[in-house]
């Protein structure tokens, strides 16, 4: 989507911070809820760029289609980071495509079945689907699945001059989340 600003003062900037990753169960982020490590990007990215936070109108926090995805962690992260309680932190929920209008699909197949059935029940074109195979066939490193997928999904979407993608995965316990993706 584009970006249309109210006066010519206005100001749209874009943030990303670079965060650590580490093996297994050594280090990283494991013991952290959401909020904390969304305060932490947050301090860091009001540290780098020298922004005023009292300037700041509104926050997006990534770009989940589950309802509510990041709405409560960065609703909490936000005033600790330091931004004022004025500030408005927004989620987005829904991918507002139809799903033939998503040009790439990577969905995770830790079971190829998974995989399949999502096409049929979302009737989902097959050419769409993993086109460079699914998770396993990339590698499915415990925990890195995600990240896998998005590398995956902007390789492709740059290649096949695609804009909109979608990504989903098991999370374990029966869970799984989807992400869409727009490339602008």
């Amino acid at each position: 989507n584009s970006c249309e600003c109210q006066s010519p003062e206005d100001i749209v900037f874009v943030s990303a911070v670079c965060t650590a990753l580490a093996k297994g169960r050594e280090g990283g982020f494991k013991n952290y809820l959401a909020d904390e490590v969304l305060l932490s990007v947050s301090k860091a990215v009001l540290d780098r760029t020298g922004i005023d936070p009292f300037l700041i109108q509104d926050i997006t926090v990534g770009n989940v289609t589950g309802k509510g995805g990041l709405a409560i962690p960065s609703r909490m992260a936000v005033p600790g980071a330091g931004f004022p309680e004025t500030t408005s932190a927004s989620t987005f929920d829904e991918i507002n495509n139809l799903i033939n209008d998503v040009d790439v699909y990577e969905i995770n197949k830790a079971f190829a079945s998974q995989a399949l059935y999502t096409e049929r029940v979302l009737s989902i074109h097959r050419e769409k689907v993993n086109l460079n195979g699914g998770a396993i066939e990339i590698s499915h490193l415990l925990g890195c699945t995600g990240a896998s997928q998005v590398a995956t999904l902007c390789s492709l979407l740059n290649r096949q001059v695609k804009k909109v993608s979608v990504t989903s995965m098991c999370i374990g316990s029966s869970m799984g989340m989807a992400a869409a993706w727009e490339k602008e």
